[in-house]
C-alpha cells in the first residue's frame, strides 16, 4: 500500500511540476502590440507591466530617453531585448506559480574599447615536467623523504641487533 501511495505522490508531483512548466510556456508564447511615439522608457515599460501582468524592474535605462517605435505581435522578451538594445545587460525572468512572476533586468557599464579587451595568454602545456623531482621539491615532501630515510636508517640499525640474537641461539 505504501508503495502505491509513493508512486501516486511521485506522478502527481511530476504531473504538477509540469503544470507549473506549461504555464510559463504558454506565457512565453503570448504576443503583444504596442504602439511609442515620445514615450519616457519609464512610462513604456510601466506600461508594459500593467498590460502584460508582469513585474518589470530595471536598475538603469538606456541612454535614449524616449521610444518611438510600433510593436506587431512580438514576445515580452523580444520587446524587452529590442529596448535595450545596444546597451550591456541581463534579463532575469521569475518563474511564479502561474508562469513569469517579474522581470529583472540590470544594465551594465560599457566595456572598454570597441569590443572589449580580451587578453592573449600563451597556451599551456598539460605534458608533465621532464624531471618530477624537481616538482617535489616543495618543502613539505622534502621533509617528509627525511623522515622516511630517518626511519630506514633506524630499522637498519636494528636489524644487525636481530641477526646477532639470532646467532647466540644457534650456538
Amino acid at each position: 500500500m505504501r508503495i502505491v501511495l509513493m508512486g501516486f505522490l511521485c506522478w502527481l508531483s511530476v504531473w504538477t511540476h509540469g503544470a507549473v512548466w506549461a504555464a510559463s510556456d504558454a506565457d512565453q508564447d503570448k504576443t503583444w502590440s504596442f504602439r511609442f511615439e515620445g514615450t519616457p522608457i519609464l512610462e513604456v515599460l510601466d506600461q508594459l507591466t500593467e498590460v502584460t501582468g508582469i513585474e518589470i524592474f530595471a536598475d538603469k535605462l538606456p541612454e535614449t530617453k524616449s521610444l518611438t517605435r510600433t510593436y506587431d505581435k512580438w514576445a515580452l522578451d523580444q520587446i524587452i531585448k529590442d529596448i535595450f538594445r545596444g546597451t550591456n545587460h541581463v534579463i532575469i525572468w521569475h518563474h511564479g506559480e502561474h508562469g513569469k512572476g517579474s522581470v529583472e533586468i540590470h544594465v551594465f557599464d560599457k566595456s572598454v574599447g570597441p569590443r572589449g579587451t580580451i587578453r592573449d595568454f600563451p597556451t599551456v602545456s598539460r605534458t608533465p615536467p621532464r624531471n618530477p623531482q624537481r616538482s617535489l621539491r616543495t618543502p613539505a615532501v622534502a621533509k617528509q623523504k627525511e623522515e622516511r630515510k630517518a626511519l630506514d636508517e633506524e630499522d637498519e640499525e636494528e636489524e644487525p641487533e636481530e641477526e646477532e640474537d639470532e646467532e647466540d641461539l644457534e650456538d
